[in-house]
């Protein structure tokens, strides 16, 4: 008997929590039954995208948005000057959509020429979009907003790594970083909505990470600076000069 009343009164328990879920939820019921809805008829013409941009998903998700400016957006993609061979003879099926460069010609160790590309590529730029670059902090550093999108196929460059975690704007970094790609198509809209960006927190960022030495003073004067620094300390102690042996911090100390 007892058994049969404590299974009851779960039975109970349970429905009166179902009742209460269901009525917290009765205001969003109508939303929640269009996102559905949509979701359901557009998923179709995702895919249909995906196809035809030859399974690039990042650029149909822009070309699926609901803002004009991301379906109609020129996406400029710049692969890794170690990483072209698979750029070269990219067909993104987008009109759109280009890949630049395709080769430098100097490799890794990119040339003035490369650099002035590189440069003009994100001035021209009305937001820039990576997965876990230093073109990022450069893109920081010229004032454009930059954004990124955690996909599982990266994580052992995204979330793996120790500095990827640095440039979100949640740990004070630069990054809007999203967790998916409908959340980060969400995130361009907004950016597009909105205007002229917010970029206060990147300039921080770029202030104490990259010029923590001041804004107004050419980066080449420290380091002038440093050596000269070095050099003297050197003389003094009668020490050879070994270029290689100066590789400690206290050695080039802004305060030494």
């Amino acid at each position: 008997m007892e058994k049969r009343v404590e299974q009851i009164a779960q039975i109970a328990a349970i429905a009166l929590l179902v009742v209460g879920c269901l009525l917290v939820l009765q205001p969003f019921v109508t939303a929640l039954l269009f996102a559905a809805i949509v979701c359901f008829s557009t998923w179709p013409i995702y895919r249909n995208i995906e196809r035809v941009v030859g399974g690039r998903r990042w650029i149909a998700a822009l070309r699926t948005s609901n803002a004009a400016h991301l379906r109609e957006a020129f996406v400029i993609i710049r692969p890794h000057p170690g990483n072209t061979s698979p750029w070269q003879q990219a067909d993104l099926g987008d009109s759109h959509a280009v890949v630049h460069p395709t080769s430098y010609a100097s490799g890794v160790l990119m040339s003035d020429g490369d650099l002035e590309t590189f440069r003009y590529s994100l001035l021209a730029s009305s937001a820039v979009v990576g997965i876990n670059t230093s073109a990022m902090i450069e893109a920081a550093v010229v004032r454009r907003p930059v954004f990124s999108v955690r996909d599982p196929a990266f994580a052992h460059s995204q979330q793996q790594t120790l500095h990827f975690g640095y440039l979100s704007e949640a740990a004070g970094g630069f990054t809007v970083v999203a967790d998916d790609l409908p959340e980060h198509v969400r995130l361009l809209e907004k950016l597009f909505a909105e205007g002229e960006p917010d970029l206060r927190q990147s300039d921080a960022f770029v202030a104490r990470f990259v010029r923590p030495l001041g804004m107004t003073t050419a980066a080449n004067t420290h380091l002038c600076d440093a050596l000269e620094r070095v050099a003297a300390a050197r003389g003094a102690s009668r020490e050879p000069a070994d270029a290689m042996a100066v590789d400690t911090p206290d050695a080039i100390s802004p305060g030494r």
